[in-house]
């Protein structure tokens, strides 16, 4: 994850209002396309999983919601270890969602491999 606070540190300081400002545009910025890839994340789940994505798309909503140029350091590092906990878990469960399914199917291909005369009519 790009650090924000290492990436605002290394703008130069002043008492310059404009670098000021420029530092919380920059914020504003980092903050917004953050919440654009939660978004999309959300979005990319329903195609990758369409019975689990769902309930990760809402969970990234709702992170994504609550997003704010205001927040400090502790609460951004909150939300960006909810994020990595909300990705591996939907990720265990996608994977148990694919190897179910795949047992499934070699379940179902075993016993028509053993009905008699299948093999023929196939």
């Amino acid at each position: 994850m790009i650090s924000l606070k290492k990436y605002l540190d290394s703008v130069p300081s002043g008492t310059d209002a404009d670098c000021w400002q420029q530092k919380d545009e920059i914020a504003s910025v980092a903050i917004a396309a953050y919440g654009s890839a939660l978004e999309a994340m959300g979005n990319c789940s329903l195609d990758a999983c369409p019975g689990l994505g769902s309930e990760l798309k809402q969970r990234l909503g709702e992170l994504n919601r609550n997003l704010s140029s205001r927040m400090n350091c502790e609460s951004l590092q909150l939300t960006d270890r909810q994020v990595q906990e909300q990705l591996q878990a939907w990720g265990r469960r996608t994977a148990r969602h694919y190897q179910q399914t795949s047992d499934e199917v070699k379940e179902l291909l075993i016993v028509m491999a053993r009905i008699p005369g299948l093999r023929h009519r196939l």
